[in-house]
């Protein structure tokens, strides 16, 4: 690293330099003029040094800086559970809260099982209706998914066939939260 001296810093390193001239009898003008390099050398190097223990100090205090990396207390479910949550309703879908236990049929018209609970998905992108199937086994099918039935049918249906409700994510309760299973 280079460091300049500025025309007063060199002024007062001959000045010095002529103070100490004068304690001692210079030989010549050559001996003067060394004698104030040497001075400027020596400031030159406290100046690198300064320079030098303040750049370790700065990376110090950057190395202790907290990168946003580090967790603190999180109290975020895994990617792969879900909570309940309130008002997931979009003006085109049905009223969420009014699905708990309602009965769900395929698009057959075939029964597929009860509305148990209405969540986020994992991901937290998509309203959630859990339906536990006549087997016990409950599947996540996003609300989007859910119409009404048509014509004198009560209730309400899945657009999916058999086949592609068996393909949903199953899940199970943990407490208060759901699981996905693997």
């Amino acid at each position: 690293m280079r460091i300049r001296l500025t025309a007063a810093s060199v002024l007062a390193v001959l000045l010095a330099g002529g103070a100490a001239a004068q304690q001692q009898e210079p030989t010549s003008g050559r001996a003067f003029v060394d004698e104030a390099a040497k001075a400027a050398e020596r400031a030159q190097q406290r100046d690198k040094d300064l320079v030098r223990e303040m750049s370790e100090e700065a990376t110090k205090a950057v190395e202790g800086t907290p990168s946003g990396a580090e967790t603190v207390g999180s109290t975020a479910p895994p990617a792969n559970t879900a909570t309940r949550t309130p008002n997931l309703d979009k003006p085109d879908e049905p009223d969420a809260d009014e699905l708990v236990g309602q009965k769900i049929a395929d698009r057959d018209g075939d029964p597929v099982g009860t509305v148990r609970d209405v969540m986020r998905d994992p991901a937290g992108n998509e309203a959630m209706v859990l339906v536990e199937e006549t087997g016990g086994a409950v599947k996540g099918i996003i609300l989007a998914r859910i119409l009404p039935a048509q014509g004198d049918a009560d209730g309400y249906y899945v657009d999916l066939d058999r086949e592609g409700i068996a393909e949903l994510p199953s899940y199970r309760r943990e407490g208060d939260r759901w699981t996905m299973l693997d």
